[in-house]
């Protein structure tokens, strides 16, 4: 609609190049967010934009989010140009002429796109969104600011206004305002919403929102009963784990240390990462607080102090196989570890696991050791092998997909083979899990036929992370099916670990407690709020000595 109200000026210049080079830059803007959505289901604003440098080294992940039919932008502007080229080659009084006829075109085009919402409103929910309550996303606008009738669809009506925090955090809010404007619109409320960072929203904490959170006057550290050893694996998911004989062959050290005993099992972990993505999963698995509504905590606050699981441990390190993504060299002390250890330009999986067998044979115990992984990062084409059955009939994304599961697992396997029947599991708590999901409900859904066909079960609608704990002390295998939450894995840890009494006590509960798991104290949407008031207002640093 943007592209057409700007072409339509092509009548009121005598240069219209100027025209073609506007519609091309703006094709690449909405492809741009259109992928950003795919792969974060929301657009991009501001502080994605800021993060841009956060790509090098992950620019080819594009591929797996971007879509053929994306194609009609270009392809729009490729004929507009075609059609002022052939205007060219007229006669000035028929170009004229012409011209004109285009401009009336143009603008009655964008008219009619303007005043059928209604159209676009059900196009969308019928092919992207089709859960979304349109009536009550209505309502919302409505009851905020009085809009009836096609007031709401007035371009830019109150940008400002929609661009304050407590609007532009409502998830339903924000669908609905992109629904009745576009992308365009979005992009402009964002920078808006930046400008006004500082205003619409308090930082001050309900000290009774705290009370069963926070303990302040517990600050002295802990003293772990087990060494522990923390494996991050970049976009682990459930389901990879539980297709019987595929499982067996793409992920049989996962599934061998899985069966193992003193294991604590979940396969419906919810996946709490934000717009920091793997930030924002390592954040929540090492200090229990979940992401901030807006941009990546990681980035935009990484001079805060952050309650933690490693700042117990007389001896830690991460092992950092990226090389400094997600402002790594800072959050490695915000999150309590003594050490890192990181190589200019990454190192690979191998090595990771290697540099964790080392350290092991060194370090003294009580110890906090964590490891991140990188080959299953999107687009899955770190590593290619031919040991695995491809198969056909199937998106691009999961043969690649399982490759790289199988990559991952043999380099976990060189780890979990050296200790399995080592003395170090007496003493030591293992953590594997994954720092998000990756596959969105649209790519599930497309991939279910293929999945029904082939004896899988692959979630339709939301896909999970897995959470795997070796412990001592946990005395028998324990499976949970329920749904549970990313931030649930601080404080079972701590728990595991003998530090329940640390003064912060996370979001989440002990996943090993039944009755706590059903009466959850806090709600995950209170979690999201009080915690990026927590994280905003350098809360640790200020009220915890």
């Amino acid at each position: 609609m943007v592209s057409i109200l700007v072409s339509s000026f092509v009548f009121l210049s005598k240069r219209y190049w100027w025209t073609i080079i506007v519609n091309v830059l703006l094709d690449l803007w909405i492809i741009a967010n259109l992928v950003y959505y795919q792969a974060n289901e929301c657009f991009l604003d501001i502080n994605a934009i800021l993060m841009v440098n956060n790509l090098n080294g992950f620019e080819s992940s594009i591929k797996t989010f971007f879509k053929t039919e994306y194609i009609i932008f270009p392809l729009l502007s490729v004929i507009y140009a075609s059609i002022l080229f052939y205007l060219r080659c007229l006669t000035p009084k028929i170009r004229n002429i012409r011209y004109f006829a285009l401009f009336i075109s143009l603008c009655v085009c964008f008219h009619c796109c303007s005043v059928f919402p209604e159209w676009k409103r059900s196009y969308w929910a019928g092919k992207y969104d089709a859960d979304f309550d349109m009536q009550n996303g209505r309502q919302i606008i409505e009851d905020t600011f009085g809009w009836n009738g096609y007031k709401m669809y007035i371009p830019f009506h109150n940008c400002k206004l929609y661009a304050t925090p407590s609007f532009h955090y409502t998830p339903d809010y924000a669908k609905e305002y992109i629904r009745a404007t576009s992308i365009v619109h979005y992009s402009i409320a964002t920078v808006v919403y930046y400008i006004n960072s500082d205003e619409g929203y308090s930082t001050e904490i309900v000290p009774e929102q705290l009370s069963k959170i926070i303990v302040p006057q517990n600050t002295d550290l802990n003293h772990p009963n087990t060494n522990l050893i923390m494996i991050l694996v970049e976009s682990f998911e459930s389901w990879a784990l539980e297709q019987g004989q595929l499982s067996q062959q793409v992920a049989a050290n996962f599934i061998d240390f899985m069966e193992s005993g003193h294991i604590l099992y979940c396969n419906h972990v919810t996946s709490e990462a934000k717009h920091g993505v793997s930030g924002d999963g390592q954040m929540t698995l090492n200090t229990g607080l979940l992401p901030i509504y807006a941009g990546a905590a990681c980035m935009m606050y990484g001079d805060n102090e952050y309650p933690n699981i490693a700042s117990n441990y007389p001896h830690s390190m991460l092992v950092d196989i990226s090389d400094g993504a997600w402002n790594q060299r800072q959050m490695t002390t915000k999150y309590g570890y003594k050490n890192e250890c990181f190589r200019k330009g990454g190192m690979i999986e191998p090595e990771m696991f290697q540099t964790i067998l080392n350290t092991i044979d060194t370090i003294t115990e009580p110890y906090c050791i964590m490891g991140i992984t990188i080959t299953m990062h999107s687009p899955f084409n770190r590593y290619k092998t031919n040991h695995l059955t491809h198969f056909e009939n199937v998106p691009h994304w999961f043969n690649d997909y399982m490759e790289c599961l199988y990559y991952t697992d043999s380099c976990f396997g060189i780890f979990w083979k050296d200790i399995k029947n080592s003395e170090l599991l007496k003493n030591t708590t293992i953590v594997v899990t994954g720092d998000h999901t990756v596959f969105k409900q649209n790519m599930l859904k497309d991939f279910s036929k293929f999945a029904s066909s082939n004896g899988w079960t692959v979630p339709e609608e939301q896909s999970f992370v897995p959470l795997i704990i070796y412990s001592p002390n946990i005395k028998e295998n324990v499976c949970i099916t329920d749904t549970c939450y990313q931030m649930d894995i601080y404080p079972t840890i701590m728990h595991l670990i003998g530090c329940e009494d640390y003064y912060w006590k996370g979001f989440g509960v002990n996943l090993l407690d039944e009755d706590a798991r059903h009466n959850r104290p806090i709600s995950e949407q209170e979690a999201y709020s009080i915690s990026d008031l927590l994280i905003r207002s350098d809360y640790f640093a200020t009220h915890i000595e």
